[in-house]
């Protein structure tokens, strides 16, 4: 009897020991046989066993996703999650989105896949494949699209002949841009620095990108007049011819005037005003004014224009000190402000020319308009 109650005094002894070891310290606990580690129930928290993939497609081609579920899965169904949520809803039939990007297929018990027609750049972001609450894969994806330039940034806009200037080119893409990465540094931009310049951005999917810009500097208006003056006498006519050159970017207006009067072509059959663009930066405007006296044509001639940077007038004076017959001189070569010209006879031979070289001087004038550089561009 002693002997059966020490026995169970040390049995009951041991027992509690290794309770309250256990308690303590519950690593040490065995697995239940109850516990079924296939359970559905059990979750994967731990996120660096959930299998991820990186998929890439073209726009507007297809994007495929293939799920093979674990063999504690097989047979359970898996739905495909996107950045706005649930893919496909077999509850009301099929994509409550859109029915004809979404499709689904069951190659095994345990696979599932899924297509995504037509992707865009909406569709780029991170897809799961889901059992009830459980990510069993993950999948992240990038939609390819070739290069798109959206716009070419000058600075500074007031482009000052002189001035540097730099271009960067603005453009998207996957993968990324070279054009993004780049800039042009045009040093001393002037009117003879080349103005065309092309933007060509390329990340490998065609097709690749280009833009051209055409860049002029701002110029303060520059005139230079040409002029001749000459007589017919079986017209009985004398005739001025004025050309006024003008250099300017952006150019807001240029005109002839006479005696600081505005001249209008309306005025009189006797004057008229041509205007030619020679180019982006030079325009000609080209009066020519008849009368049967020649005093008629005396006066004071101003050649006009102007632009937000400055007002420059040219003018020239036409009267009697300034005029030499010299009839039946032949043309020579101009000498400073000193221009001759010698107009063609008539077949009549009654009809003679007469040449005048004029010695009129040409006095130029420049009024600058301050405060007014930071407008924008014309």
């Amino acid at each position: 009897m002693y002997i059966c109650t020490e026995l169970f005094y040390t049995y009951f002894t041991m027992s509690t020991f290794l309770f309250q070891l256990s308690w303590q310290h519950s690593s040490l606990i065995l697995p239940s046989n109850h516990y079924h580690s296939d359970d559905y129930d059990n979750t994967r928290d731990d996120a660096n066993e959930i299998d991820s993939e990186h998929i890439s497609a073209y726009s507007g081609q297809a994007a495929k996703f293939v799920c093979d579920l674990p063999e504690k899965y097989s047979g359970k169904r898996a739905d495909f999650y996107g950045p706005y949520g649930r893919l496909l809803d077999d509850s009301n039939g099929g994509d409550s989105w859109s029915p004809n990007r979404y499709a689904t297929e069951r190659t095994y018990a345990w696979t599932y896949t899924i297509n995504i027609n037509e992707v865009t750049e909406d569709d780029v972001g991170e897809y799961l494949c889901k059992v009830g609450e459980h990510v069993i894969r993950k999948f992240n994806l990038t939609v390819l699209t070739p290069p798109k330039i959206f716009d070419i940034n000058v600075e500074p806009r007031d482009m000052i002949e002189g001035q540097q200037v730099t271009l960067k080119c603005q453009a998207q893409g996957v993968p990324n841009i070279i054009a993004n990465k780049h800039q042009l540094f045009i040093r001393n931009f002037t009117r003879s620095t080349p103005n065309d310049f092309e933007c060509i951005a390329d990340n490998s999917i065609p097709p690749r990108d280009t833009k051209a810009i055409k860049l002029i500097p701002t110029i303060s208006p520059e005139i230079n007049i040409q002029y001749s003056l000459s007589r017919t006498t079986r017209q009985g006519l004398s005739s001025l011819i004025l050309n006024c050159t003008v250099i300017a970017n952006p150019l807001s207006y240029a005109r002839w005037k006479k005696n600081r009067q505005d001249i209008h072509q309306q005025q009189s059959n006797t004057v008229t005003i041509h205007q030619k663009v020679v180019n982006d930066i030079q325009l000609n405007i080209v009066l020519n004014v008849k009368a049967e006296n020649i005093s008629d044509l005396y006066g004071i001639y101003e050649c006009e224009a102007e632009n937000r940077l400055k007002t420059t007038k040219s003018f020239i004076i036409i009267d009697e000190t300034s005029l030499i017959n010299i009839a039946n001189a032949q043309p020579t070569k101009s000498q400073n402000n000193r221009h001759i010209y010698r107009q063609p006879s008539s077949s009549d031979s009654s009809s003679t020319t007469e040449t005048y070289e004029i010695l009129a001087k040409v006095v130029n004038i420049q009024v600058t308009y301050r405060g007014t550089l930071t407008s924008p561009l014309s």
